[in-house]
């Protein structure tokens, strides 16, 4: 169960890296938004699923 977590977390960074770095090299405005939309919104989906209780 853990290790799902720490796997999932390095998958969530690496995303949230590869989205910067395509953000910050391009430097358009409405990439970066968007951009930042994304990854705050698969942020949430990760959070969500590392409370969420299981029966």
């Amino acid at each position: 169960m853990t290790m799902n977590r720490i796997i999932a977390l390095m998958a969530l960074l690496t995303f949230a890296a590869f989205i910067g770095i395509i953000a910050f090299r391009v430097r358009a405005l409405d990439l970066t938004i968007i951009s930042i939309i994304g990854v705050g919104l698969a942020s949430w989906d990760f959070w969500r699923q590392l409370f969420s209780r299981k029966s």
